[in-house]
């Protein structure tokens, strides 16, 4: 299962395509690395006390690590160096978190296929849960995220829900982290 993994993680982050798996990336002022551990503990902190999750594996010379919970597994991946996406040129505001990203760090779930996420109406959720690991992690140091699969940037306004609020308000669409009515019931 792990080399299936490490297939499925070989894509590169500087592909100009975009990923087609919910990805969440937090552009750095300055580069902020976590230890395996440290990311076990985020995830815990995020889903709650009580849920079983697991360390399964650590690539890229400890620059990403694979938690599992249950059916889901997540990515992080962490470097210290710019985010480069060649072809894309956010403007405005945007583009300030763009040119003084040193270092990043991404939240992926790459065994949910987006469009298939789609297709059931979850993706929403998906990103909902990559944005508590982004909350966790928030900070003055974090100059804005960027949602790879949907091309979308928003810039750190101070918190992050004010944040993606602003973008809202100024244009972005950030229509794929609505919650889908069934589940407000």
């Amino acid at each position: 299962m792990l080399q299936w993994l490490r297939e499925k993680l070989r894509l590169s982050r500087s592909d100009s395509t975009p990923e087609n798996y919910p990805s969440v990336v937090i552009l750095l002022r300055e580069p902020q690395i976590r230890t395996s551990n440290e990311s076990l503990n985020l995830v815990r902190r995020a889903l709650g006390a009580g849920i079983d999750v697991e360390l399964i594996g650590v690539l890229d010379n400890g620059n990403a690590h694979i938690i599992r919970n249950g059916k889901f597994f997540f990515t992080f991946h962490q470097a210290s160096q710019r985010y480069e996406v060649p072809g894309y040129e956010p403007i405005g505001l945007v583009r300030k978190a763009w040119d003084e990203n040193k270092a990043w760090v991404a939240f992926d779930m790459p065994t949910q296929s987006s469009a298939k996420l789609r297709e059931i109406d979850s993706l929403g959720t998906a990103y909902r849960l990559l944005l508590v690991f982004t909350f966790l992690c928030w900070s003055p140091n974090c100059l804005g995220v960027y949602f790879p699969a949907e091309r979308v940037s928003v810039p750190n306004l101070g918190d992050l829900a004010d944040s993606i609020n602003w973008a809202r308000r100024n244009g972005q669409n950030l229509d794929f982290l609505n919650t889908p009515k069934n589940e407000l019931k």
